[in-house]
């Protein structure tokens, strides 16, 4: 796996893409309809949902993605800009992964409006925080371990910088860094190869996530990349 680093600056003064759909054919539905991932219950009577039938609906069905495109989830209209370029000139096909952040988010409001809201709430704002902690949790690390496989099967590797991705060489993002990782992981294992070869629904959503920052060093793993200064060069590199 090739690793590349562009600045957004560097993407924003291409002005011959083209327009941007609103929807890429990785775009997961923005209406997601929970019920239907519910397959029965537990011993218990608790539901149980059927992360197979999820990760099948909002990842790529076939291993035609070459190019997992990292960024920050403020970027994401960057990164499809840059995956319609890619896909003009090179005919790559891009996974952006802030398209399953995003509904990740509203997938995880909708489960805890259903399973952990509390009866004896009249106004409908008090949730079970138990509850939620674990939809959160459990959810995060099925995504997460599902984008890690499509990172496994692209040959190129990008990253988006800019001051939402990276400040001073640090990440506040987990999601960054945990693809970070794993890039680092495979480009490793696999160097011996190498060598011979703004929508509000999403500002509603955010307000989910926690009120602190964790900070992850990356500048190591970022110093492992070609960074890109001209974006076509792209159209220099053979896969």
């Amino acid at each position: 796996m090739e690793g590349f680093k562009i600045k957004k600056k560097v993407i924003d003064e291409y002005k011959n893409i083209g327009n941007i759909d609103d929807k890429n054919e990785n775009t997961v539905d923005n209406e997601i309809n929970i019920l239907k991932y519910v397959k029965g219950t537990d011993k218990h009577n608790i539901p149980i949902l059927d992360s197979e039938q999820m990760i099948e609906d909002w990842f790529p069905k076939n291993e035609n993605n070459q190019v997992f495109i990292s960024h920050s989830h403020e970027d994401a209209e960057v990164a499809k800009k840059l995956s319609l370029y890619l896909k003009k000139i090179k005919g790559w096909n891009c996974f952006i992964d802030s398209d399953v952040w995003g509904s990740c988010y509203k997938l995880i409001k909708k489960i805890d409006d259903v399973y952990n809201r509390l009866d004896h709430d009249n106004e409908g704002n008090l949730y079970s925080y138990e509850g939620c902690q674990k939809t959160t949790s459990d959810i995060y690390l099925m995504l997460t371990t599902a984008i890690n496989k499509v990172i496994n099967t692209c040959q190129v590797f990008i990253f988006i910088e800019s001051e939402s991705s990276v400040e001073d060489s640090i990440t506040y993002s987990p999601w960054i860094m945990e693809e970070l990782n794993t890039f680092e992981l495979l480009s490793t294992k696999n160097i011996n190869e190498v060598i011979n070869k703004d929508n509000s629904e999403n500002n509603k959503m955010m307000l989910l996530m926690p009120r602190m920052k964790i900070s992850y060093k990356v500048d190591e793993i970022l110093e492992t990349m070609k960074e890109i200064k001209n974006i076509n060069e792209f159209r220099k590199i053979d896969l």
